[in-house]
């Protein structure tokens, strides 16, 4: 088989071809491991001592199988109120196990542990100021209803903003919630509701947010707390708990610094923290790449989710990942794909599950998915445009090199030219997973990751009007599988993150009818969550795509929450670009 990382439009490999491949071969792997030194997940064994300092697994059993609370959440984000021995030791004298009685647990419960909110405490950003949104404001002056709404959303961030509590360091581990050493900010906009902690991939959509709310150094103290993580652990985890250190999220933190440029043009920052970029880049292509081989000739390093130290039922939701591994005969392997799942953010969904009816059958980590491997097109792009800047010239032709990889890896592997959109990717059955509608499949029009748009974006267009997801009043809904997996990834729910995404994609394009259809998708989903926001006086963190005139979503493992920070983001970042009609 002649491996190729980079293929060339010509159908024949000529000599010179294969030179060029095999040299992008070499430079694609000595970039992922350039840094040998570099913590990987095999290597963080501390991360998993503090998992296990703060978590007696006996206990976390016993209490959440109890169903002392509906929200498995609560549990785990309760305060030790003595060191994890202490605690232990009463356990065990108690005599407490699944068989005990449920009062008995929650007595256990209350005499050992604070209430979950008690590690975090409210605080006003420093650089909220009631005036930095009036030119959004002044811009809807013949939308009165509209300025209103932005003006209390920028009021939101004052309630989102929390700063941790932090342990003394006498007493260590007395709560889940984590802080990365080497950066003074122990405070962070949080997404809302049952969420406490600093999400990673949510900051995307907070951040543009923040950008138009012109709280730039609020933007600054996040990416601080990010880019510490990135040089304790190599990667950014799920959330700052330590629950969440098995895995990461979508990698946007190359998004978030573009973000934060445009708002600010602080090229010292970019400068000192280049080499964190590239650092976590190299995490995601030691630790999450697959080798994809097309037509027994070509092959493709492309990226995946996955997790490690899984072999458990992740603790925040431990009765329900033991349900559903309960009887399948490999339980362990579920845990595993279920943490793999949350790195995608999308927990859970059906384009994750063999089976559309069934979470034991979830696989997320045989599958490539479009979206992150676009996201990591544009990081490939970022960091070459950022190393020309700075003045590394081998960097950013090594980068160049990898995008324009990239992008022949999209177009040859998750592009399906007979249906005209891109689709995930089965690693064990090498072939497509299926050609069901996700809002995922468009992403590659927001990171400009589209081979030919001129071709292309038509094709897709095309697509969308015949897909059926474009019926719908309030939102294009991540998916059209619903009544089967009941998912809160699934139908009938609209996700902010990819409405903002796909709205955003469709208007960057120069194809007029992709602009009018980003400004009718953004003005219905628009229109919707003012209307809910009316009536509740809330912002939920996904909505229904049928009601018109606003409504939460549904389904999942916890109740629809409300905030929240990235729907918050997602509206303020549309309106400031103008595509309300």
């Amino acid at each position: 088989m002649q491996s190729c990382l980079r293929r060339r439009p010509t159908r024949r490999c000529t000599i010179l071809v294969t030179v060029w491949s095999c040299l992008a071969v070499v430079l694609f792997y000595l970039r992922a491991n350039r840094n040998t030194n570099h913590p990987k997940m095999a290597d963080l064994s501390l991360s998993a001592n503090l998992l296990n300092s703060h978590f007696y697994w006996p206990i976390l059993d016993v209490v959440q199988r109890a169903r002392i609370y509906p929200d498995g959440k609560q549990f785990v984000d309760m305060v030790l109120k003595h060191p994890i021995d202490e605690v232990i030791k009463d356990f065990e004298l108690r005599g407490l196990s699944t068989k005990s009685n449920k009062e008995d647990i929650a007595k256990f419960v209350k005499d050992n542990y604070l209430p979950a909110g008690s590690d975090v405490k409210a605080v006003v950003p420093p650089d909220w100021q009631p005036d930095t949104i009036n030119r959004l404001v002044e811009s809807l002056a013949k939308e009165p209803a509209m300025a209103n709404w932005v003006q209390s959303l920028h009021k939101l961030w004052r309630s989102l903003a929390k700063e941790a509590i932090l342990s003394s360091s006498s007493i260590p581990h007395l709560s889940s919630l984590i802080m990365p050493s080497g950066t003074d900010s122990n405070w962070f906009i949080v997404p809302g509701g049952r969420f406490r902690e600093l999400f990673y991939w949510d900051t995307y959509w907070t951040m543009q947010g923040l950008a138009v709310s012109g709280m730039h150094s609020t933007m600054k103290s996040i990416l601080n707390i990010m880019l510490a993580f990135v040089t304790q652990l190599g990667y950014i985890p799920n959330c700052n708990r330590v629950y969440c250190l098995n895995r990461s999220q979508p990698p946007m933190l190359c998004l978030m610094f573009e973000t934060y440029l445009k708002a600010t043009n602080d090229m010292a920052f970019l400068r000192e923290n280049y080499h964190l970029l590239e650092r976590e880049y190299d995490w995601w292509m030691s630790e999450r790449t697959s080798t994809v081989v097309i037509d027994y000739k070509y092959s493709y390093a492309m990226n995946h989710y996955g997790s490690t130290e899984s072999s458990r039922p992740r603790p925040e939701s431990y009765r329900e990942d033991w349900e559903t591994a309960s009887g399948s005969g490999e339980p362990e392997h579920i845990y595993a794909e279920l943490a793999a799942a949350c790195e995608s953010g999308q927990d859970f969904s059906s384009r994750w599950m063999a089976k559309p009816d069934s979470l034991a059958s979830v696989e997320t980590s045989h599958i490539v998915p479009v979206d992150l491997n676009a996201i990591m097109h544009r990081n490939e792009q970022l960091l070459s445009e950022w190393a020309g800047l700075l003045g590394f010239k081998a960097k950013m032709h090594l980068y160049a090199d990898s995008a324009e990889i990239r992008i022949n890896a999209i177009r040859n592997v998750l592009w399906n030219n007979a249906t005209g959109c891109w689709f995930d990717w089965h690693l064990e059955k090498q072939a497509p997973v299926s050609n069901r509608f996700y809002a995922s499949n468009l992403v590659p029009l927001f990171t400009g990751s589209t081979h030919s748009p001129e071709t292309t974006v038509p094709q897709v267009l095309d697509y969308l009007d015949k897909s059926g997801a474009l019926v719908y009043p309030a939102g294009v809904p991540f998916s059209l599988s619903g009544n089967q997996s009941h998912q809160q990834w699934d139908f009938p729910n609209v996700w902010p993150p990819y409405q903002h995404m796909l709205v955003t994609g469709l208007a960057n394009t120069s194809n007029k009818r992709a602009r009018q259809l980003a400004r009718r998708l953004a003005t219905g989903w628009l229109r919707a969550g003012l209307a809910a926001w009316r009536r509740d006086g809330v912002m939920h963190e996904k909505y229904d795509c049928r009601l018109a005139d606003g409504g939460a979503g549904s389904g999942g493992e916890y109740a629809s929450q409300i905030g929240f920070g990235w729907t918050n983001g997602a509206v303020l970042d549309l309106l400031s670009k103008g595509l309300l009609d």
